[in-house]
């Protein structure tokens, strides 16, 4: 039985062209920033609901029930 070692030094691959593989790169880093924007929009959001949360427990804010 071949070792894995060897297995993989015999796969071929193929590598899309050099312009396709910078395109691929560009949407994969858009994607990156995309994910830290909406990362940075999540902590921004649990901050103010921290901040809410806060006020609706000391009686700062009231909530009225229908």
């Amino acid at each position: 039985m071949k070792s894995a070692k060897l297995e993989l030094r015999n796969w071929k691959t193929l590598l899309p062209a050099l312009p396709e593989q910078r395109r691929i790169a560009e949407v994969l880093n858009a994607a990156d920033r995309e994910i830290d924007l909406l990362r940075k929009q999540l902590g921004a959001l649990k901050q103010q609901k921290k901040g809410l949360m806060q006020k609706l427990l000391s009686g700062q804010v009231r909530v009225k029930i229908r």
